[in-house]
């Protein structure tokens, strides 16, 4: 959840994350193109609370051995699947109240990280969210927000 939260992506491509995508050191995570399902290949700044996190798995994947930083429960040798990524949030779901059939699943972080970051220059924003244009990152992500509006006609 802390990488869906802090990265905006799509959780198929946070699950099929590698620890040779990540570089701790650095603190960026590199988003490999076949993995994305818009084929989109780049290089993010990770946050520093993903960075933490990130730090005390790899600590038990150096002892392990693990490739994939989510495996599947089944193959360690294969990411989580779809469908075990898809229990594991309706656990989470259901542990913080949020009832099936809401309508609220792990895309609406990509939305919450949009908004909550609609301030943040267009281009930044669609590079950090691995959108691959702007038009997407608007007519997609970015919601009407009253709080928004009023805060934009305060500034006149």
């Amino acid at each position: 959840m802390t990488l869906l939260w802090y990265t905006g992506h799509r959780a198929a491509s946070v699950r099929q994350l590698r620890w040779s995508d990540v570089d701790l050191e650095t603190k960026t995570v590199d988003w490999r193109a076949e993995v994305d399902k818009i084929g989109y290949q780049h290089r993010n700044p990770l946050h520093t609370e993903s960075v933490e996190v990130l730090a005390r798995g790899k600590v038990i994947a150096d002892e392990t051995g693990d490739v994939w930083i989510f495996p599947s429960s089944d193959k360690d040798t294969e990411p989580m699947t779809r469908n075990e990524a898809c229990k594991l949030w309706r656990r989470i779901a259901d542990a913080v109240g949020i009832k099936a059939g809401s309508r609220i699943g792990t895309h609406a972080f990509c939305r919450s990280f949009a908004g909550r970051l609609r301030d943040v220059p267009l281009s930044e924003l669609k590079e950090l969210g691995g959108w691959k244009t702007e038009q997407t990152v608007i007519g997609t992500y970015i919601q009407p927000d009253q709080d928004a509006q009023r805060a934009a006609l305060d500034r006149l």
